[in-house]
C-alpha cells in the first residue's frame, strides 16, 4: 500500500571527491592488480602425519606444479587426523589479500573432504579460520583463501591441511594433487557495474557503535549520510530529485516522499553529502528506507539505490516492548525473500545499497549481506520458539498488527520447513542451502541426523500452537500436523534397542549426491572420540512436544509412541549421574565445554514436554516420573554444572540465555515452583535489564558512562539462532502485565 507523496527541500552539505579515492563501496567488485607465485610452499618443508607426500608431474589447469598427498584411513578409527603442515617459517604475506591454490582429489569412498587453514602469530596469538573443502572426484577446484582469516598475515607460522577420520567410519583411501599457489592483491572497482549514463547510491542512518537507530514518533527529521558515484557520462543536476520509500515491515505499508538534494556532481566522481529525511508523520514501527535518484521520473540508479533500517517507538513505549519489536524487525531482515526460510548468519547492519525487498536486485543485496546461507533445523528450533513467545506477548498486549506480523513470518518459515527440508519418508535434511559458498559446498550431498529431526518437530510444534487459533489457518495447520506425524513415525522406526527397550537416540545417515539411492552406513553420533549423548534428548523432545500438540488437536497417539517415550525417560533417569549430569562421558571440555549445560538443558526440555503430554493424556504416573527427571536435569544447571573447569552461571548470551530462560519459566509455571530456578533466571534478567536492553538493539554505548562497550555474547550476531532473543522481552512483558500467566498448554 502506498501513502502520500511529499516534495520537501532540505539543506544538503556536499563534498565531491575524485573517483580514484572511492574505496570499498558496496556495489564495487574486487579487481586483481597483482599476482605473484607462491610455489615456495611446494618445497615446504612439510611435516607429514598418517600420510605420504611427494612431488608430482601433474599440473594445475593453469599449468603450475603440484604435489601428491596420499591418505589411508583405517576403518573404525575415529580419533585420527592425517595432516601435512609447514610450521614456524614466518612467511610475510602482508601486501596481499588472498592465497590461491588448486586441488583435485579421488577416493574409494564419498565424500572427499579436508580442511585448510593458515595461522598468523604476528600479535602473539593465533589468528585463523578453518576452511572446509569438498572436492569433486577428478575435478580441479580453485580455492581462494582470504588472508584476513589469518589476521595481519605478517607472520604465517602454519600452513595446514588435515582430514578427520571420524568422517569415514568404514575407512578409505584418498589421493590429492595440490599446487598452483599464488599470492593475490585486489582493489575495488565499479567498472562494468555502474552504467556510463547512471549512478549508484549508498545511504546510512546508522552509526556503528549506536546499533539500530531508534527514536520516538513525531521526530521531524532523521539525518542520513549519502555517497553517490556517477558513471563516466552521468552528471548529477540540481533539478534531480531523491525519492524515498519507507517500508514498515509489520504492516507492509509503503510511504513515498521526494526531496530535492539540490547539488551537482561531475561524471566519474564520488559525492558525499548529508540530508534530513522527513519522518515526522511516520507511525511507530520497523522501517526499511530506500533512496532513488530521479530525473524526469526515471531512475538514474538502475537498482543500486541507497538503503538502511530504523525503528520508531510509540509515545510512552516500554523499553521491553521496544526491544521485542526491534528484534522482530531484525528477524524479518534475515528472511530469504526468494527461496524462503531464514539465513544462519547475516551482517549486523545492512550494506546500505540495494533494496532488500526488490527481487531483481536481491542477489546483489544477498551477496553483500548474507554471511552464511545455511538453513539449519537447530536454528529454526530456536527461532520458532522465540517467535512463539513474541506472539504470546503481543497478544496479551492487544497489539493485533504485531501478532499478525509474527504469525506471517512463522507461517512462511513453516512452509519452507515442510517444502524444502522434509523428505518423503518423513526424515529431515539437516541443512538446506540453495546457494552455498565454497566453505559450505558439499556438492549437494546432505545428512539426516535424528536430533535434527527432533529439532524440526519442536520448531513445527511452536508454529502449530501459534497458528491454530486462526480459522483462516485451519488447512495449513492440518498440513503441518500431517508433516509432523510423518517425522515422528520416521524417528520411531529408527529407535535403538530390543523390542520393549527401544529408545530415541541420535544417529546420522549421510547421503552422497553422486550416487542416488546409496547411503553411507548409519552411524551413531560421536564427538571427541567418545559415544556422545548430548543431543539425544532433542530427538525425544521433538516427539514429546508434538505428541502434546496432537493430543490437544484430538488426534490419536499410538501406543508405540508412548512405549518408546516411556523407555527413553527411564533411560535418561538411569543415565544421569547422582548430581543430574546427563552427557558426563564427554567431560566438561568438549566443544568449548558446552556439552555440560546443553545436554542437561535438552534433557530437561524433553522431560518437560513428556510431562505435558502425559498429563494431557491422563497418564499421571508417567507425568510424575517425567517431572522428577526434568527437575534433576534443570537443577544440575543451577547447582553443579561446570564448563571447562569453571562453574557455569546463568547464561546471558542471546541464544542459550533466552532458551534456558523460557524452559525454566515453563517448568516453574507448569510443573512446580522452584526458588533456585527462579533465582537463576533473575541473574539473567538483572543482566539484560540492568544494561537497559542495549544488547537487543546492538547498542555498544555503556549504560552508565556512554563509552564504547562490548555487547553480550551473540549480541552482535544476526541470523536465525538469535531470533530466540525475542523470548526474553516477551516473557518479561507478559509477567509484568499478568504475573500469574499460564502457558496455553494446560489440562482440558
Amino acid at each position: 500500500m502506498q501513502l502520500k507523496t511529499l516534495l520537501t527541500y532540505f539543506t544538503i552539505f556536499v563534498t565531491l571527491t575524485n573517483i580514484g579515492n572511492a574505496q570499498n563501496l558496496p556495489w564495487q567488485k574486487a579487481k586483481l592488480v597483482k599476482a605473484d607465485s607462491a610455489d615456495f610452499l611446494l618445497d615446504g618443508p612439510w611435516s607429514i602425519l598418517h600420510s605420504t607426500l611427494e612431488k608430482s608431474d601433474v599440473l594445475t589447469p593453469a599449468g603450475m606444479p603440484t604435489f601428491e598427498w596420499n591418505v589411508t584411513i583405517p576403518p573404525n578409527i575415529l580419533a585420527l587426523w592425517p595432516s601435512i603442515e609447514i610450521g614456524k617459517k614466518g612467511f610475510d604475506f602482508s601486501g596481499y589479500d588472498t592465497l590461491r591454490f588448486y586441488i583435485k582429489g579421488k577416493a574409494d569412498v564419498d565424500p572427499i573432504k579436508l580442511i585448510f587453514f593458515l595461522c598468523d602469530t604476528s600479535n602473539g596469538g593465533w589468528h585463523q579460520t578453518l576452511m572446509p573443502l569438498s572436492i569433486g572426484p577428478e575435478q580441479w577446484k580453485q580455492i581462494d583463501y582470504p588472508l584476513n582469516n589469518a589476521g595481519p598475515a605478517q607472520k604465517i607460522d602454519r600452513v595446514h591441511f588435515f582430514m578427520c577420520a571420524s568422517d569415514y567410519s568404514k575407512g578409505g583411501s584418498f589421493q590429492f594433487h595440490i599446487g598452483g599457489f599464488q599470492l593475490l592483491k585486489h582493489t575495488p572497482t565499479s567498472e562494468g557495474i555502474i552504467v556510463p549514463d547512471g549512478a549508484a547510491c549508498k545511504m546510512s542512518v546508522t552509526k556503528y557503535w549506536s546499533g539500530l537507530t531508534k527514536f520516538i514518533e513525531k521526530q521531524p527529521a532523521l539525518s542520513a549520510d549519502f555517497v553517490i558515484e556517477t558513471g563516466s557520462r552521468c552528471a548529477i543536476e540540481k533539478s534531480d530529485l531523491l525519492q524515498l520509500r519507507f517500508r514498515e515491515l509489520f504492516s507492509g505499508k509503503v510511504t513515498e516522499k521526494t526531496i530535492s538534494p539540490n547539488f551537482k556532481a561531475a561524471p566519474g566522481s564520488v559525492s558525499h553529502f548529508k540530508a534530513d529525511l522527513p519522518v515526522e508523520d511516520l507511525p511507530g514501527g520497523f522501517y526499511i528506507v530506500t533512496a532513488d535518484l530521479l530525473r524526469n521520473g526515471s531512475s538514474l540508479l538502475h537498482g543500486i539505490v541507497g538503503s538502511d533500517q530504523f525503528y520508531i517507538m510509540k509515545k510512552n513505549e516500554k523499553p521491553a516492548y521496544s526491544a521485542l519489536s526491534a528484534r522482530l524487525g531484525m528477524a524479518y531482515m534475515v528472511e530469504d525473500i526468494i527461496n524462503g526460510g531464514t539465513y544462519a548468519y547475516t551482517s549486523m547492519s545492512l550494506p546500505n545499497s540495494y533494496d532488500p525487498f526488490k527481487p531483481s536486485t536481491y542477489p546483489q543485496f544477498k551477496e553483500l549481506y548474507v554471511a552464511c546461507a545455511d538453513k539449519d533445523t537447530e536454528q529454526y528450533e530456536a527461532a520458532m520458539g522465540g517467535l512463539y513467545f513474541a506472539r504470546l506477548a503481543f497478544q496479551k498486549l492487544n497489539d493485533d498488527m504485531r501478532v499478525k506480523a509474527v504469525e506471517n513470518l512463522m507461517k512462511r518459515e513453516a512452509f519452507f520447513m515442510m517444502d524444502s527440508m522434509q523428505r518423503p519418508d518423513g526424515s529431515i535434511r539437516h541443512i538446506v542451502n540453495e546457494n552455498p559458498k565454497i566453505v559450505e559446498d558439499f556438492n549437494g550431498s546432505f545428512e539426516v541426523i535424528d536430533n535434527q529431526v527432533g529439532e524440526w518437530l519442536t520448531a513445527m510444534s511452536y508454529g502449530i500452537l501459534a497458528l491454530q487459533d486462526g480459522p483462516e489457518n485451519d488447512g495449513f495447520v492440518r498440513t503441518m500436523r500431517q508433516s509432523c506425524r510423518r517425522a515422528v513415525e520416521y524417528l520411531v522406526r529408527h529407535t535403538k534397542g530390543e523390542s520393549s527397550n527401544r529408545v530415541f537416540v541420535n544417529d546420522i545417515i549421510y547421503f552422497p549426491n553422486r550416487e542416488p539411492g546409496r547411503e553411507i552406513m548409519r552411524r551413531h553420533y560421536s564427538q571427541g572420540g567418545v559415544d556422545c549423548t548430548v543431543y539425544h534428548p532433542r530427538t525425544f523432545s521433538g516427539v514429546a512436544f508434538y505428541t502434546n500438540v496432537a493430543l490437544l488437536a484430538g488426534e490419536n497417539v499410538p501406543d508405540e509412541w508412548w512405549q518408546v517415550m516411556n523407555n527413553t525417560i527411564k533411560w535418561f533417569d538411569r543415565k544421569m549421574n547422582s548430581d543430574g549430569w546427563f552427557d558426563w562421558q564427554c567431560g566438561d571440555k568438549e566443544e568449548s565445554g558446552c556439552h555440560t549445560y546443553l545436554g542437561n538443558m535438552y534433557a530437561g526440555e524433553a522431560a518437560l514436554h513428556y510431562y505435558l503430554a502425559a498429563r494431557e493424556a491422563g497418564r499421571h504416573n508417567d507425568a510424575e516420573f517425567a517431572a522428577k527427571v526434568a527437575k534433576r536435569a534443570f537443577r544440575y544447571l543451577t547447582d553443579s554444572c561446570t564448563s571447562e573447569g569453571t562453574r557455569w552461571t546463568a547464561p546471558t548470551d542471546l541464544w542459550v540465555g533466552p532458551y534456558c530462560y523460557w524452559l525454566l519459566e515453563l517448568y516453574r509455571r507448569e510443573i512446580a515452583e522452584d526458588a533456585v530456578l527462579a533465582e537463576f533466571q533473575k541473574n539473567s534478567r538483572d543482566f539484560w535489564v540492568g544494561r537497559k536492553w542495549r544488547d537487543f538493539f546492538r547498542d555498544r554505548h555503556h549504560e552508565t558512562t556512554g563509552a564504547n562497550d562490548e555487547l553480550c555474547s551473540r549480541g552482535s550476531e544476526s541470523g536465525s539462532l538469535t531470533i530466540a532473543a525475542l523470548a526474553f522481552p516477551a516473557i518479561y512483558l507478559m509477567t509484568e502485565t499478568q504475573p500469574d500467566w499460564k502457558w496455553p498448554i494446560t489440562i482440558k
